[in-house]
């Protein structure tokens, strides 16, 4: 036997889709986070530098295998 109740629910459905905040947004604001968790330091880095680490690495199983 399945019982089938209304659901009632306590709170008004919230439409979170604009993700608009309770307060007001005024200025630029500031950013407290440290550079190691801004988006610019996640970024791909530039082919030099990946190349010079590339050739480090390789430098360094060379001298293992010595």
């Amino acid at each position: 036997m399945v019982i089938v109740e209304p659901l009632e629910l306590i709170q008004v459905f919230r439409n979170f889709e604009d993700a608009a905040s309770p307060w007001e947004q005024t200025g630029p604001g500031r950013d407290d986070r440290s550079e190691s968790f801004k988006v610019e330091s996640l970024l791909a880095k530039p082919a030099a530098e990946t190349e010079r680490n590339n050739v480090l690495i390789v430098k360094a199983l060379v001298d293992i295998d010595k």
